[in-house]
Order: C-alpha cells, then sequence, then structure tokens
C-alpha cells in the first residue's frame, strides 16, 4: 500500500525525529511524469504511484484491470518500466482507440529502459493491462514513456576513427535544453541501428569497433522526455593511423640519413620503406621501429633516397603510408647533365640536371623497362617559376622514344 509520506513526516516531528525520505528519481523527464492514470475498470479511481518517480511505491494493477493514460497525439519511441511482481501488458491506441502497437513488459530488479525498434505514432491511450494468467497483481513500481520531439535535430554530426575507436561530436541545437543523447549505430547505411550508449555532453567515444569495419551512426536527443528525429547519418572505418609529418635528413659526415615523425596512438611498432625514386615502390628497410625515430646507414652518396613509414598495432595491422620525405647524403656534385628526351609526336624536352637529379631519372627509367614502378617521373621546374610556389613537368614512360645525357663539370 502507497504511505502517504506527509502524515510520516508529521508523526516524525511529533517526536522529534527527522529521517530523509528515500526517492529515486531514475524515470523522471517522460510524458506521463507525475501524471495520474486511471482504471478503466473502476470508475473514478486514479493512480500516480507509478509516475512519481519514487521506487518505494507502486501501482498494484489486479487481475482483471487496467490502468490508462491519455494524451495529445504523440510518437513515442521508448519506454521505462520497474515490473516486479505479476504479469502486464503495454498497449497504445490512437485516439480512436485503435489498435497501434503492444508488447508484454518485462520483470526486472531494476529500472529498465526499452526502445521500441519503430516509432509508434499518433498515440493517445496508453493502457497497462494485468494479464497475469494466476490471478497475481501486477505491481509496477515505476512506469514512464518518451516520445519525437518537434525540434529540430542535431543537423552535425561528425565522426573521427582512430585504432579501434571511433570518436562522434555533434552540436545540440540552440532551441534546446537537451538532458541526454542516444548514441545509435548500424553496419548498414540508413539502419536498422541499435542503441549503443547515452552522452550527457556533446560528444561519445565508441570503444566496442573491430579495425576494417564500416559503421553508420546518428544520434538523438531528449528534452523534456522526449526524443527528438534523427541526425544527419555518418560513416566511418576504424584504423590505425598513418604517422604524420616524417622528416629525413642527410648526415654527410657520417653518411646516414636521419628520419623521425610523430607518434601514432594505438601503434606497437613502426616500418621503414624506402625507394631511389618518388613515389615508390618502396622496399622494407626496418621491420619493427619502437620509436619514432630512425636512422639509414645502407646509402650512396649522391643518390636520393624516399622514405615511408607504416603503423603496426598489436593485432598486426598496419595503417597506410605516411608522407614522404626524401634526402641524400653528399649534397652537391661537382658535375651536371642535360638530359634531352625525345618523345612520341616529335616533342623535344631538356632537362639540366645535377649528377643526384640524373641517378634518380635513370634509376626509376631502368626500373619501369624492368615492368617496376610509376608510369611517369615528375621534373621540379626551377626555371620560368613566375609566381608560382612549385612547377612540376612529368614525362611518361610509355612516351619517351630515346633520350641523350651530356654531361660537364660545374
Amino acid at each position: 500500500m502507497k504511505k502517504n509520506i506527509c502524515v510520516w513526516l508529521g508523526l516524525m516531528l511529533i517526536f522529534g525525529l527527522f529521517v530523509p525520505a528515500t526517492q529515486i528519481y531514475a524515470a523522471m523527464g517522460g510524458l506521463l511524469n507525475g501524471k495520474e492514470g486511471y482504471y478503466t475498470t473502476w470508475p473514478g479511481q486514479y493512480d500516480s504511484r507509478a509516475t512519481d518517480n519514487d521506487l518505494q511505491t507502486s501501482a498494484d494493477i489486479y487481475a482483471g484491470s487496467i490502468l490508462e493514460w491519455g494524451s495529445s497525439p504523440v510518437t513515442i519511441t521508448s519506454y521505462k518500466s520497474f515490473l516486479t511482481e505479476g504479469r502486464a501488458r503495454l498497449t497504445f491506441y490512437n485516439g480512436l482507440r485503435q489498435f497501434l502497437y503492444s508488447e508484454e513488459i518485462e520483470r526486472t530488479s531494476a529500472i529498465q529502459t526499452v526502445h521500441l525498434q519503430v516509432p509508434v505514432r499518433n498515440v493517445v491511450y496508453i493502457h497497462i493491462e494485468n494479464i497475469d494468467p494466476n490471478l497475481n497483481a501486477a505491481r509496477l513500481y515505476e512506469f514512464d514513456v518518451f516520445g519525437a520531439l518537434t525540434q529540430p535535430p542535431i543537423e552535425d554530426l561528425a565522426a573521427t576513427a582512430e585504432d579501434r575507436k571511433v570518436t562522434l561530436s555533434w552540436s545540440t541545437p540552440s532551441v534546446t535544453e537537451a538532458t541526454y543523447a542516444y548514441i545509435k549505430r548500424s553496419k548498414i547505411p540508413d539502419g536498422p541501428y541499435v542503441h549503443i550508449g547515452t552522452s550527457t555532453s556533446n560528444s561519445y567515444e565508441d570503444r566496442t569497433v573491430t579495425n576494417g569495419t564500416t559503421y553508420y551512426y546518428v544520434v538523438t536527443y531528449i528534452m523534456e522526455g522526449r526524443e527528438s528525429e534523427r541526425s544527419n547519418e555518418v560513416s566511418v572505418v576504424p584504423k590505425i593511423s598513418p604517422p604524420q609529418n616524417l622528416q629525413a635528413r642527410g648526415n654527410d659526415a657520417e653518411g646516414t640519413i636521419s628520419l623521425d615523425w610523430v607518434s601514432v596512438t594505438g601503434a606497437t611498432y613502426y616500418k621503414v620503406k624506402r625507394s631511389v625514386y618518388e613515389e615508390g615502390p618502396y622496399i622494407t628497410v626496418a621491420k619493427s621501429v619502437y620509436g619514432t625515430t630512425y636512422t639509414d646507414s645502407k646509402v650512396d652518396s649522391n643518390t636520393p633516397y624516399y622514405y615511408v613509414v607504416t603503423a603496426t598495432n598489436d593485432l598486426g595491422q598496419e595503417s597506410a603510408y605516411s608522407n614522404e620525405a626524401s634526402a641524400q647524403v653528399g649534397g652537391t656534385t661537382s658535375t651536371g647533365a642535360l638530359l634531352t628526351i625525345y618523345l612520341l609526336g616529335g616533342q623535344i624536352k631538356e632537362y639540366e640536371l645535377s649528377e643526384a637529379e640524373l641517378s634518380a631519372f635513370l634509376a626509376w627509367y631502368d626500373a619501369k623497362d624492368a615492368g617496376v614502378g610509376p608510369a611517369k617521373y615528375k621534373f621540379t621546374k626551377t626555371w620560368n617559376q613566375g609566381p608560382f610556389a612549385m612547377r612540376s613537368e612529368y614525362v611518361i614512360f610509355d612516351k619517351i622514344l630515346t633520350f641523350d645525357v651530356d654531361e660537364y663539370d660545374r
């Protein structure tokens, strides 16, 4: 039986005692918050004990009886309940008392939240019926429903991926005073979505993802017990990030090339890869580098080398390449060359190159002639540069008929 709190407080004050009442407000904020329901089978009987946010009180729905609430037409997306005894069924009807949806309320040892697979629209009557075959009372300590808002949804949901982690961020529309947000995820565009978490801020970290899998996210927010329409959908593939800001420096005195880069979250070790021409293909020169620096001592003088680095996590999953960085040992050479290339169609190209630049071009040509490497070679123009920061010219391997090299002392 529901105890009259005011009477008890009066008795405690008479005896000079003060004992704080214990209330748990786990179901606050719903559409039925504090509202009285009525028993359709007992005219004139009303009950608010299931919606008073007090876990010490319960509405006992006896065999053959129905507790019901009426409202303006709403869209219901979820409900909270705390049923400890008996059996009860929840049913929604529209304003004409036409059936919309029904399911049995699960008995639990604590308040539970149930998210409906499909929102139920135009609900006017919310109806809980005792269906216990043994005629036991259905003891309902808490119950409330939550519905869709008319306020605008979140429109700027964004996602970033890292190694086995997705971070979501958004801005709640300024016209709202949202209490919290529901995070929903799917592996299929446009759902169906599964509720995976709740956030009381404008961000959320999902650490229950698998690298290489595409995930689709939406977010809704709760205000005054109602759930907004879903946000824009974002998709993301978690994976280990590539190293950033790779830099290479030639050390003439030691005859080595030094590399360094920014560490990657989740990386266990790094692989260093090298090529003698720009954009690869690369060969691995160090398989297990546990820091963010590496010194390459197996280099030839006056030969440009091009490097990339990858990160590997504890599952052995490897990232994409870092940015490419190049360096050489020996710096300026004492000889130069005039490279003349004869192309299909009668076009002739001339390039004035250092010894190292010529070596790089010849290495690319020989490799491509053997079927390995990129189809084009880039020359960086240092003449007629005009207002541009850099000008590049590409030569296509299949367009080259022949070329001449005229070397000279600088």
